[in-house]
């Protein structure tokens, strides 16, 4: 692509999305504003995602590939028209991975708050338990088929979470370690690590 040409691709998707914005009853009074919300999930996903290879490295590689295969799939599988395919996984899933992400790195980066993590987990898991149920039965008479549907979103939510908290996950032990010995050996030439 021409150098010159780069920022017109990106005005031109911009204006894609507000123009298929409008055209959904939910969204068309805002569209505007709902196109600046999934442009800045798009930016804050490319940095997660960047970040990810970056403390990852190759694993990280396979942890988008994984994330990507998993994105097509749904978009190739969910029956409806294509625009909503890509605002589902634009807006919905690709939020839940940096829920996801967010959450790992709290937990990693406070340990004092894991306690209260784990217990908001539990309630949440409790929560959506009960929700898919409820889901289920407003949703219409055909109860099973329902539950089947409500039970599918909910596993999916699920599995961007998971993936979200491993793209998350803080690099390799010894990853920056500069590996010029071990605190005994330093110990013994006379070297102290106190000031």
């Amino acid at each position: 692509m021409n150098r010159h040409s780069e920022p017109i691709g990106a005005v031109l998707l911009f204006f894609g999305t507000w123009w298929a914005l409008t055209y959904y009853p939910l969204f068309e009074d805002f569209a505007f504003l709902w196109t600046l919300a999934l442009w800045s999930a798009g930016w804050v996903a490319i940095r997660m995602f960047s970040s990810t290879v970056h403390r990852l490295g190759f694993w990280g590689w396979v942890l988008l590939l994984e994330v990507a295969a998993w994105y097509v799939l749904a978009g190739w599988l969910a029956p409806l028209d294509g625009i909503t395919k890509i605002l589902l996984l634009w807006g919905v899933a690709t939020p839940l991975l940096m829920i996801g992400n967010v959450w790992r790195r709290a937990y990693d980066r406070f340990p004092p708050v894991q306690g209260l993590m784990h217990g908001a987990l539990i309630v949440f898991a409790a929560v959506a338990l009960v929700a898919v149920h409820v889901l289920a039965w407003r949703l219409g008479p055909d109860f099973m088929m329902q539950m089947a549907l409500a039970a599918a979103v909910s596993a999916a939510a699920a599995m961007l979470l998971y993936y979200g908290w491993r793209l998350g996950a803080p690099p390799p032990g010894g990853h920056y370690d500069a590996r010029l010995g071990t605190m005994e050996s330093f110990r013994r030439r006379g070297i102290s690590h106190e000031r």
